[in-house]
């Protein structure tokens, strides 16, 4: 199957000037606690992705055993995560030049504690951050902590509709079956100076150090190296 790219990420366009001041030095990267006996360990590549158009792709698929950053990465942690910390969710934005439907997303997301599950899902925009959910997934065994390359794939085979020129957000977050897990959101390896729009979510009110961005609201801004995941559809 013969896959065009024929769109791309307007990547800042939707961003206000306060928030690209704001820059990455807000957000939060993964605790530096490992989960146990964390190793380098390197995995069998995913299959290529399914879908006939290129929304947005980060992921280093030329070679299969560096197709993401396996030991760098963005934290997600449940409100009740057993590292101690504040909840936090994390998000990645994408603006597609044309209407489709949304058929496959990708990410590079490794455990790191608690119950080895997260939940991922497609929102729109509200104000230059992730607004309603459109779609959402759970996926479950997920590879170690540094390790790669093996991919989450969610699939809608019926499509999710996006408009050209509106904002959508790939969020990794924890539901209620995962409150106490902390997973990793390895980052890419392209375009690794290149800043993308990105959004994080916290809240100190269960536990946790007060967060680094306002309690309770999601953060918009943009970072660099961005966290590894695509999205793909059809017509």
């Amino acid at each position: 199957m013969i896959r065009h790219t024929i769109l791309g990420m307007t990547a800042l366009a939707f961003l206000s000037t306060a928030a690209w001041a704001a820059g990455q030095s807000q957000f939060e990267m993964a605790p530096s606690v490992p989960a146990p006996n964390a190793t380098a360990l390197h995995l069998p590549p995913s299959p290529p992705p399914g879908g006939t158009v290129t929304i947005f792709d980060n992921i280093n698929r030329k070679q299969p055993q560096n197709e993401y950053n396996c030991c760098a990465f963005y934290g997600v942690m449940g409100p009740d995560n057993l590292l101690s910390s504040h909840m936090l969710f994390d998000a990645m934005g994408f603006t597609p030049t044309t209407n489709l439907k949304v058929t496959e997303i990708d990410v590079a997301v490794s455990y790191n504690s608690g119950v080895n599950e997260f939940s991922l899902a497609l929102y729109n925009d509200k104000g230059g951050v992730p607004g309603t959910a459109l779609k959402a997934w759970t996926f479950t065994n997920l590879p170690p902590q540094n390790s790669c390359c093996q991919l989450t794939i969610a699939t809608a085979p019926s499509g999710v509709p996006v408009v050209a020129g509106q904002h959508y957000w790939v969020v990794v977050r924890t539901d209620h079956a995962s409150l106490n897990t902390a997973v990793d959101w390895n980052m890419n390896v392209l375009n690794t100076t290149t800043h993308y729009p990105f959004a994080q979510y916290c809240s100190n009110d269960v536990q946790g150090t007060p967060c680094t961005t306002p309690n309770d609201v999601w953060t918009a801004g943009t970072v660099a190296p961005a966290p590894a995941f695509a999205v793909f559809g059809t017509p």
